[in-house]
């Protein structure tokens, strides 16, 4: 693929990816669901970028991706692209000194846009329900991610920590071979809202990944309890999540979180078994921390 500037890209790679981004389009199509999302601004846009590849805006994505070719396209410069691959364009770029707020002019060439389509479709890795929102969770890595696969709902996205684990669970699950990378949170465009970025931070997996038998279901469990602000045992679950985190890190020692687990679960040891099932999470909380204690050590 050539073009001022140009990408060094090998083209059979490059075709497994658009197929593959093509069966992602298709999964969300089938659901009634939108691959990519666009608001009123973007479509107008999109129908423009189609037509330079003789594509309809009646076409699914998936069917976009799946008959690109590469190899017979042409230069074909459009001077604005959907929100989504830029969504920073509409919030944060603008021209000082312009009543207003003057939008930047920009100018790209349509075969970038579609590959950006596959690019997003791979990042996008999941959902969560903030206070009464959707968002979205995009996932952005230098090496090759299959976190795709894992896509579905996230309890939420705060504490940090949390989330951090329920993350480390997807790459462990996806066979992933990812060491760090960049998450953003976004809310999609729809009628006449673009796409905007809510928030962005970077994660280190790599000590966490070294340790990954530590992160079994147990403690995904206490994350997704940490993470879901209706639960009433939250703030509890959040505390022995960051101290877990610490712990692996080796900020913290483990017998700190022993004795936070033991402190709710000690007290009813003669009733343990009706205990826990009415408190399922303190009980969750106390087996990982023995968990941890075997396999770490004082």
């Amino acid at each position: 693929m050539k073009g001022k500037p140009y990408l060094e890209i090998d083209d059979k790679e490059l075709r497994i990816a658009l197929d593959t981004a093509s069966d992602i389009a298709q999964k969300f199509e089938k659901d009634n669901k939108r691959p990519i999302p666009l608001n009123a601004n973007d479509k107008k846009v999109m129908e423009k970028i189609l037509k330079c590849f003789n594509f309809s805006s009646s076409d699914p994505i998936s069917y976009v991706l799946k008959n690109f070719n590469i190899e017979q396209s042409k230069e074909c410069y459009v001077d604005n692209v959907p929100s989504f691959i830029k969504p920073e364009y509409y919030e944060f770029v603008r021209i000082p000194g312009k009543p207003g707020g003057q939008k930047m002019s920009v100018k790209v060439d349509s075969r970038y846009v579609i590959l950006a389509i596959a690019g997003w479709l791979f990042s996008r890795i999941g959902y969560a329900r903030v206070g009464g929102e959707t968002i979205g969770v995009n996932v952005f890595t230098l090496t090759k991610s299959m976190l795709y696969n894992t896509y579905g709902q996230f309890s939420g996205v705060k504490p940090e920590t949390a989330f951090i684990f329920l993350l480390a669970d997807r790459v462990i699950k996806s066979g992933s071979n990812i060491s760090s990378a960049r998450v953003y949170l976004m809310s999609d465009a729809g009628g006449q809202n673009p796409t905007v970025i809510l928030g962005g931070f970077s994660i280190d997996f790599s000590k966490l990944l070294e340790k990954k038998e530590l992160i079994d279901d147990d403690l995904i469990r206490l994350a997704q309890d940490a993470t879901n602000d209706q639960s009433p045992t939250n703030d509890f679950s959040a505390r022995i999540v960051e101290l877990v985190y610490e712990v692996i890190g080796g900020a913290k020692r483990v017998e700190d979180l022993v004795y936070l687990a033991n402190r709710y679960v000690s007290m009813e040891i003669t009733n343990a078994k009706e205990f826990c099932k009415n408190n399922r999470i303190y009980c969750t909380a106390y087996y990982y921390s023995q968990k941890l204690l075997s396999e770490i050590g004082w």
